[in-house]
Parts: structure tokens; sequence; C-alpha cells
């Protein structure tokens, strides 16, 4: 999944990495942990797709009424923010092996969609300012449900 052109974020809170590391130093199979983590990623991302909001469940910004005017003129009104034709969300792939979880896609306009920017004079709708609309990344919560997964593979283990 990784790229030459791959966005990466990173979630290492301090409790994360403490439970990481004592796993580390008890298990040299960490892919079933990793596995668990893709878990939590893919489902805090169809999460954000479904609630319309950040991975903190900060509601995304409304379409603009230039959007929406569009949608009606299409007949793809009233819709879902970002899901007009369910491209983006059905491209999020997650992906693990024994040391990393991540998540992606390989939609070209995602990127403008996760951190918001300016279209090229050449796009669809050229010149327009696009807020952004993050669907990629991980809440307080699902950081919680990545401790919880680390704390329970310790448990296995002890």
């Amino acid at each position: 999944m990784t790229s030459n052109n791959a966005i990466q974020i990173q979630h290492n809170t301090a409790e994360i990495l403490s439970a990481f590391n004592r796993l580390l130093e008890r298990s040299d199979n960490l892919a079933p942990v990793m596995q668990a983590i893709e878990g939590v990623l893919a489902d805090a991302s169809e999460r954000a797709f479904d609630e319309e909001s950040s991975p903190n469940h900060d509601p995304w910004q409304n379409l603009t009424e230039f959007t929406k005017s569009q949608r009606k003129n299409k007949g793809y009104w009233p819709g879902q923010i970002l899901q007009r034709s369910g491209r983006l969300a059905a491209s999020i792939e997650t992906d693990s092996d024994d040391l990393t979880a991540s998540i992606g896609t390989n939609v070209v306009y995602a990127a403008i969609q996760q951190f918001g920017g300016k279209t090229s004079p050449k796009s669809m709708i050229p010149n327009k300012e696009i807020v952004a609309r993050p669907f990629i990344g991980l809440g307080s919560e699902d950081e919680y449900d990545i401790l919880d997964v680390l704390i329970d593979y310790l448990s296995v283990l002890n």
C-alpha cells in the first residue's frame, strides 16, 4: 500500500508506545496484534464516512451552495458528504505486517478531501477552495481501542 506519494499520519501516544514496547520484549510475532489494530483503523474510517465527521467526531463542514446545486442538477441530491459515487469510501484499504498497521487510498483526490486546499486550474472545479474533511486517522476512543488491543495481548503473554 505504501508508495513514493504516500502521506503518513502517525499516532504514537506514550501509553501506546509503552505497551507496544512491552509486547516487543515478550513476543517476536506481533502480526496478530497489528492485524487487530488494522481493524481499529478500518472501523475509524468507516465511522467517519457514516457520521460525516472527523475521527474525533468533529462534523465535516456542510457542502457549499455550489456543490449542492451541482448535485441537484446531476440528480445526486441530497446524498452524503464525500459519497456522491461511493468511490472514495470504497477505496479505503488497510494492511498490516509484523510491526505496522496502515490505512490508505489510491484515489487521487483523497488528499485534498482529507487535508483541504485549492483545486488546480485544470480540475473539474478549477481554483476552488476545498475544506478539510478528514476521513483517515484516529480519534481518542480509537487510541483507547488500540491500547486495549495491546493490553489484551500483553495479558495473554503473562
